[in-house]
């Protein structure tokens, strides 16, 4: 079994943005060929978007194609970045926002 990450983050006061209650990347670190993030209690997707950072903090994978299922909603990156390279082992940020508002923001380890 791999150790997950899980970020707790609060619901915005403002009733638009998705409540997200648990933000959980698995598995981390991330030794196989894709890496799962959950988001517990989304009921719409439409306006979430992820973004993955490396160490550096360049931007190099973006995505808002989140699956929802029993009130879940589920992402899996391929490891690749935009151009479709596969990324080094190293540290990783992703950030979850809707709109302009950043609803979570964590790490992962990749390794080879």
């Amino acid at each position: 079994m791999y150790p997950e990450f899980v970020l707790n983050v609060k619901s915005n006061k403002d009733k638009s943005v998705l409540p997200i209650v648990n933000i959980t990347v698995y598995p981390n670190p991330a030794n196989s060929d894709i890496v799962n993030f959950r988001l517990t209690n989304v009921t719409n997707v439409n306006s979430l978007e992820i973004r993955v950072y490396n160490i550096k903090g360049q931007m190099i994978s973006r995505s808002n194609e989140f699956q929802v299922r029993n009130g879940d909603a589920f992402f899996t990156w391929d490891k690749k970045d935009v151009k479709g390279h596969n990324v080094a082992s190293g540290v990783y940020t992703y950030q979850i926002i809707s709109g302009n508002t950043q609803l979570g923001l964590g790490r992962f380890l990749v390794v080879k």
